[in-house]
């Protein structure tokens, strides 16, 4: 109908405008030349954003792929594109004392050891009602307790192992050897407490004082044990996303990249509201051989000894389905402050990304990337350029935008030239759009190739196949 037709032309003179004003940024125009200068081209852009007008998925991908070509493509055919995306963490267990140097094959049985010893650390577990592993609910009776033979002899077995974590005024009783083995951080801060006996006077029990929240520190501590967040993120998902944001620092802070890696997994998902642990996870690779142990290049830390008693068991493979139900205009620009400070996980954080149609069905080629949230970047960046006008009404943005107005108010830099809020929106398009030019998820991202074993997801297993059986219960 007409209306169909004026939509038409509207996103067609959307996608040109952008793409224009983008081609000429990369020009020789200087910025004496008012009537060409390439902010004043992507004016025509930002003013159909601030009339409410939104680049919709089959825009969207045009003008990814004009950018990606430098040419122009309004005439092109190209599909919504949904991802899905794959990632891979290890599993530690309580290794045998007297078994540990012999070689032996780790066994499923060994792998929820624990998980076990978490349901038994009562201030670390949130309720019931809120919790989103099927398997921790099934072990938990009516009090939120957990009671059986295994658990008595683990509990045992760990007594020697307990430290104290000193948080707000709460005092939280852990394990050393599966927080050191999460956690450079933990560790050293271990050593340091051992090292100037700074321990329990009754119970002679390592403390370590942690300068987070009690909330934060508990879902830190869940991703220790459990291998993923046991439940108690917001059910708003702004508030959820911010919170996620909030644990990919602090897991950049405690050198924790597995939990860095479940951040970025969750936000990417459709359902982020879900156990990624050892039962709940897509597959599980537990036939492991001590050889096979060594030759594994961890997301983990491993900074624990030869003496620790916490060993890797099993390869846990993540996959979450976009698109994302995190990620929106209110939460964008905050993802792409994350990114600028997560960083130091390269090489140890490594997301699959393959394109899935509309049947559910997985394209052949992957890309593989191992840069702690480059994916979520690109889809912050992907919706802010989607939904530019809202984006620019969002408490995120306009607190972004009177900070660099502070910031630029008390520079010595004479030379710095006053913005309004017009030339902030311009320079924040601008540069939405040169990240087009390598936009991971897109045509130019670099192919899959095979990583290691600890982030090797073999999509040929099933949950039921050879080296991919799900563990037993405890």
């Amino acid at each position: 109908g007409e209306k169909e037709k004026v939509d038409t032309s509207i996103q067609v003179a959307l996608v040109s405008s952008l793409f224009l004003g983008w081609r000429d940024s990369k020009s020789e125009i200087t910025a004496e030349d008012d009537n060409t200068h390439p902010l004043n081209r992507l004016s025509s852009s930002l003013t159909l954003f601030k009339k409410g007008v939104l680049l919709d998925e089959a825009s969207f991908a045009l003008l990814k792929s004009s950018i990606a070509s430098n040419e122009l493509h309004l005439d092109s055919v190209i599909p919504a594109e949904i991802y899905r995306y794959d990632a891979a963490y290890n599993q530690h267990n309580i290794a045998d004392f007297k078994r540990r140097n012999r070689g032996f094959t780790y066994h499923d049985r060994l792998i929820s050891d624990w998980s076990v010893t978490l349901l038994t650390v009562q201030e670390i577990l949130p309720s019931k009602e809120v919790m989103y592993c099927s398997w921790a609910k099934e072990h938990l009776n009516k009090e939120q307790t957990v009671a059986n033979a295994k658990a008595t002899q683990i509990i045992h077995k760990l007594c020697s192992d307990e430290c104290q974590l000193l948080v707000e005024d709460t005092t939280l009783v852990v394990h050393r050897s599966i927080l050191a083995a999460k956690s450079a951080k933990f560790a050293a801060a271990i050593r340091f407490s051992m090292l100037n006996h700074d321990v329990d006077n009754n119970s002679g029990a390592v403390r370590v004082h942690v300068d987070l929240s009690l909330k934060m520190t508990r879902f830190l501590l869940q991703h220790c044990y459990h291998g993923s967040i046991l439940g108690g993120l917001s059910p708003h998902p702004l508030i959820c996303c911010q919170e996620l944001l909030e644990l990919a620092l602090i897991a950049e802070e405690y050198l924790c990249p597995s939990l860095s890696l479940e951040c970025e997994m969750r936000l990417l998902s459709a359902e982020p509201y879900v156990c990624q642990c050892w039962h709940c996870c897509h597959s599980l690779q537990t036939d492991l051989t001590i050889r096979d142990r060594h030759k594994m290049v961890s997301v983990d830390s491993n900074n624990v000894d030869e003496d620790s008693i916490s060993r890797v068991s099993g390869v846990c493979s993540l996959r979450v389905n976009g698109p994302s139900r995190l990620i929106t205009a209110e939460s964008a620009i905050d993802i792409l402050a994350v990114y600028q400070q997560v960083d130091i996980f390269e090489h140890k954080h490594s997301i699959t990304a393959q394109k899935i149609d509309s049947r559910g069905e997985a394209s052949t080629d992957k890309a593989v990337y191992q840069k702690p949230f480059v994916v979520a970047k690109s889809y912050a960046i992907k919706t802010i350029l989607q939904n530019f006008g809202t984006v620019l009404k969002t408490d995120s943005y306009l607190s972004q935008f009177h900070a660099a107005l502070t910031d630029m108010e008390n520079s010595d830099n004479t030379e710095d030239v006053p913005m309004n809020e017009d030339d902030m929106s311009l320079l924040l398009l601008q540069t939405c759009l040169d990240d087009l030019i390598d936009f991971p998820l897109g045509d130019r991202a670099d192919k899959y190739r095979e990583p290691s074993l600890a982030v090797d997801h073999k999509s040929s297993e099933t949950e039921n196949g050879s080296g991919s059986a799900k563990a037993s219960p405890i």
